[in-house]
């Protein structure tokens, strides 16, 4: 068993170190990103040695402002994308590149933080609702019940205890906290991702999640993985 754990912790001292979270050269958060404009150019994706490309020589753009859609089937390399994107697995060859910078030479903060997600499976923990929307009291107790509002809940949601992973709430409810909580970064973010966020939802959810982007999130660069065409139906591209 000691040698077990031994083994173990060698482990985690080989496992690679983060890139620092900011940087000197970091620009602004007035002067970027601006428009929320995404170019993949060559990219190339592995998950670690070894192992066949997850996404191989991939380029397009992503134009700002506009809904684009990414479907194809499972294992086509969708949420490797995705993950791409937010510097999770760092590219084997290319660059993404967000309004013209390459996000590979940012602190990893700095690269994150001009993106909003909202998963397929939401992020909650126990606790209130408050703490789970504004965990740093950023945007205090008005911010959040309008946040709860525009993403159609009840402002009375707010003093609501949530229990691991809001298993006492419905489907439908913990996703739209993940828009609500979306909707409180939105200024900062010019670019919001969805990663099949709605495939746990019944049809209606869906359809009141879809009106919700369509009317709190415009002039945002909305990238959606989804496989229910209806979702992606009026997208852009």
């Amino acid at each position: 068993v000691g040698l077990t754990s031994l083994e173990r912790v060698l482990e985690y001292l080989r496992i690679p170190i983060e890139p620092p979270p900011t940087l000197p050269s970091d620009p602004p958060v007035d002067q970027w990103p601006k428009v929320g404009q995404i170019e993949f150019e060559h990219l190339s994706v592995r998950y670690r040695k070894g192992l066949p490309l997850a996404v191989e020589d991939l380029s397009m753009v992503i134009p700002s402002q506009q809904k684009s859609a990414i479907i194809g089937r499972t294992g086509s390399g969708k949420s490797t994308l995705i993950l791409a994107l937010f510097r999770i697995v760092e590219p084997e060859g290319g660059t993404i590149k967000i309004d013209g910078l390459d996000v590979a030479t940012l602190g990893l903060d700095r690269a994150r933080g001009c993106l909003n997600v909202i998963p397929q499976e939401p992020v909650l923990h126990a606790g209130s609702v408050k703490h789970n929307l504004d965990p740093f009291g950023n945007v205090g107790d008005e911010g959040v019940k309008q946040a709860l509002v525009r993403a159609r809940l009840p402002e009375s949601l707010i003093d609501m205890q949530l229990e691991k992973g809001g298993s006492n709430l419905s489907s439908g409810e913990r996703q739209l906290l993940c828009f609500a909580r979306a909707l409180l970064n939105a200024s900062s973010r010019p670019i919001l991702v969805l990663d099949e966020a709605t495939s746990n939802l019944d049809v209606t959810s869906d359809a009141a999640v879809q009106g919700l982007l369509r009317s709190e999130f415009t002039g945002k660069t909305i990238l959606t993985i989804a496989h229910r065409l209806t979702t992606i139906i009026d997208y852009d591209r």
